[in-house]
Order: structure tokens, then C-alpha cells, then sequence
């Protein structure tokens, strides 16, 4: 990545942004010559650890200012978005922070993940929207909202959605799924991002904002960090996980703003293509569910009340009086969000869907070849691992073929 001035005079903020890709990508837009970059951290020692590497590195000093942020805590949430209501300008937010457990723990009512990696992601997001809009609006360029998503939304069947109540059935620990929970959390935040997307703009109004998922790829990320990783994990870390500051890159990409990239999930820094399961009536009805459930969370509800932002689940708009910055920041678009769906689907035929995902099938396939055959002559004699192995190579296997003679069928 060049130098360039892409960045100059904007004031950015990354969440999760004292390691790994949120680091890397405050570093990039630090180097970009950006005016202002807020390390949105839960441990402040651990932040400005971060900012001094950055400054270190970059040779730009007072650029970098460190904010507490834990997203395990509605509190904090509010609290941090009061402080973003004091800035003279915000140019792009950078929704990166986020957890990986294997093991259930229940954070202010909803399992951590969810908590984290949904709930307090999406209301931070949409509680920052004014300060976007308000900038947008000042300096003449559309700010930029953007999700730190993943590809691990193509793993899950996300059963939980025939539940009666998605967040209640997700809440429940008799019932967890926790070597699914990660990628149901990211299908979840992924489709809350769509909807929101859909809602926010195509109005001709001033003050855009850019709304966007990013896929950095599989990284050699902290995330997961404190837990013990399966024998999979480490070999795939070996054999296919890309290093942390080239999947930043598609952080920075997100934050340029194209136009083009609102409501898309960036992959490889360009418009991917979601799982066939987004695209298809049962993800659309799926979309529409977690939206409508997410406006009903009580803490979601309360804290957009008090903070004076739109409730999610219902028509939604910032009303100019009182000081605020900005009006009509989230309208109820259901016309308009069938038309792009109806557009979506009309220019993306289902043909190049399947192409797509017979690609990603075909390269998941390649990579895990190679780590089985490099665990087999390794790690012989640990048969249980090699033996969870076989069993997701065989159904990768299964469920490539299908595809292929899906995609031949054509």
C-alpha cells in the first residue's frame, strides 16, 4: 500500500484497536497522514502500549488518542458514544472489536458473543451515526460506518433462526452450539449490517454515510487468544492464515468510501459475494427477524432511548431540535429494500452465485488437503484431532461435489 493522501485532516476511530488487524489498520491510517485516529480500547495501559508502537513506526506524533471502550458493558457503550458527540469532526468508524469463546458465559443477559460481537457492535454503530452524518454534511464527503465481518458466515446453517425468539434460544445454555457460536455471531452482525444499510440511505439527502462489511480473510489474529487452540486451528494458522497487516488492508480499504461498497461485504479489498443462504428468500426473512429482535434487546432499548438514537426495530429518525446534528439519520425503507433486493438479484444471477461459491469450496477444499496431509505425517499419534479432521475434510469433500455437479447441472 502507497502513500498516499487519501486520509489527510479526517478523524477516524477503530474499536479493538490495540492488537492485531484494529492496531495494524490505525497504524495504516495513521501513515495516510489522517489528522486524528482513536484507539477505541477496553484496557487503556494496553492502548497507549499501542499508540507508542504506532508513533514508533510511523513517525507522526500527536495524532493517536486512546479511549476506553468495553463492549462487554452497555455502560461503557453509552458513555463512549457521549464522548464521540464531542468531536468537531468524524470521518470514519471502524467497527472492529470483537470476541471468539469456546464456552458459554451469559454477558448482561445474552451469551458473550452476542453481546459483544452483535448487540453492543450494532448500537454503537447506530449511535455514532450522528457525529458521520454531521461531518459528512460539514465537509462535503460521506462518511464511512464499517463492520469488521468474516467468511465464517458461509459455515453456518444458523439453525437458531427457527427458533420462536433468535436471542432467547441463543441465551440458553442447555442449548449452545459453541463451535458454531463465533460464526453465527458473524452471520447475525452481517445481516443486521444489510438491514441497516438498506434503511440508512438511498435518500438524497446531504450528510451520507458509507455502510460496509469487511472480510479481512483468516489472519494471524489475537482474537481467540486466551483459548487453547485445536490442533485445525494451529495448522490452518500455519498452512493458510495470512498475516495481520496485509488482512488490515482491507480494513483501509473499507474506510475509503466508495460509493459502491454501501451496504457490501468486501472481500480481499473488493465486493465479495455473501453465502448463497444471505441472498435467498430464507435470508432475507432471516434479516428482517434479527433486525426486529435486536430493537427489542432491553439494553439496546433503553440506551437508545436515553441517548436520543433511533430504535432500530421501528421507523427511525434524528430529530434537528435540541442541538442534535443531524435529522432523519434511519428511515423505514421497506419499498426500497425490496427494490434492491429485486435489483440485487436481477444483476447477480444465480449462475455466478454458484460460480462463486463453487470457487470457495474449491480453494477451501485445496487448503484443507494440505493441512491434512501435512497433520497426517506429522501429528500421527494424535488420533482424536486427525480424526475431527477427517470428518470436516470428508464433509467439505461431500459438500464441494455437490456444488460442482450444482454448478455442472447449469
Amino acid at each position: 500500500m502507497q502513500k498516499t493522501t487519501k486520509f489527510t485532516g479526517q478523524t477516524i476511530i477503530v474499536t479493538g484497536s490495540n492488537v492485531g488487524l484494529g492496531l495494524e489498520a490505525a497504524r495504516h491510517f495513521v501513515r495516510l497522514d489522517a489528522s486524528k485516529v482513536i484507539l477505541a480500547v477496553r484496557t487503556i495501559k494496553k492502548g497507549e502500549a499501542a499508540a507508542a508502537s504506532i508513533e514508533e513506526t510511523t513517525g507522526h506524533k500527536g495524532v493517536v488518542e486512546v479511549w476506553e471502550l468495553d463492549l462487554c458493558k452497555s455502560e461503557s457503550v453509552q458513555k463512549f458514544a457521549s464522548r464521540v458527540d464531542t468531536l468537531d469532526r468524524l470521518d470514519v468508524f471502524m467497527a472492529n472489536a470483537g470476541i471468539m469463546a469456546k464456552t458459554f458465559t451469559k454477558v448482561e443477559g445474552n451469551e458473550s458473543q452476542i453481546t459483544v460481537n452483535v448487540i453492543n457492535t450494532m448500537l454503537l454503530g447506530i449511535m455514532v451515526l450522528p457525529a458521520l452524518r454531521a461531518s459528512a454534511i460539514k465537509y462535503n464527503k460521506p462518511g464511512v460506518l464499517s463492520f469488521t465481518g468474516s467468511f465464517v458466515h458461509y459455515v453456518t446453517e444458523f439453525p437458531e433462526r427457527n427458533a420462536p425468539n433468535i436471542f432467547e434460544d441463543l441465551a440458553d445454555e442447555g442449548k449452545a452450539r459453541m463451535a458454531d457460536r463465533y460464526n453465527v455471531s458473524k452471520m447475525m452482525e452481517l445481516l443486521a449490517v444489510r438491514e441497516l444499510a438498506t434503511k440508512m440511505t438511498e435518500s438524497k439527502k446531504d450528510g451520507q454515510v458509507i455502510i460496509s462489511v469487511a472480510n479481512p480473510g483468516w489472519v494471524k489474529a489475537n482474537m481467540g487468544s486466551g483459548e487453547k487452540s485445536g490442533l485445525f486451528t494451529a495448522f490452518g494458522r500455519r498452512f493458510i492464515a495470512r498475516e495481520t497487516e496485509v488482512g488490515s488492508r482491507t480494513l483501509v480499504h473499507a474506510a475509503e468510501g466508495d460509493p459502491e461498497t454501501h451496504g457490501q461485504y468486501l472481500s480481499d479489498c473488493e465486493i465479495g459475494e455473501v453465502s448463497s443462504f444471505v441472498y435467498s428468500d430464507a435470508g432475507a426473512k432471516a434479516q428482517k427477524k434479527v433486525w426486529g429482535e435486536l430493537s427489542q434487546v432491553p439494553d439496546t432499548m433503553s440506551m437508545q432511548q436515553s441517548s436520543g438514537t433511533p430504535n432500530v426495530g421501528q421507523q427511525s429518525q434524528m430529530s434537528s431540535s435540541n442541538g442534535q446534528r443531524a435529522e432523519d439519520t434511519i428511515r423505514e425503507c421497506e419499498m426500497q429494500f425490496e427494490a434492491a433486493l429485486s435489483k440485487l438479484r436481477q444483476s447477480r444471477s444465480e449462475a455466478i452465485i454458484t460460480g462463486k461459491k463453487l470457487a470457495y469450496y474449491e480453494t477451501s477444499f485445496n487448503n484443507l488437503q494440505k493441512v491434512f496431509r501435512a497433520m497426517k505425517k506429522e501429528k500421527e499419534e494424535q488420533e482424536k484431532e486427525l480424526n475431527d479432521l477427517k470428518q470436516a475434510y470428508g464433509e467439505l469433500l461431500v459438500e464441494y461435489r455437490r456444488v460442482q455437479l450444482q454448478n455442472q447441472a447449469r
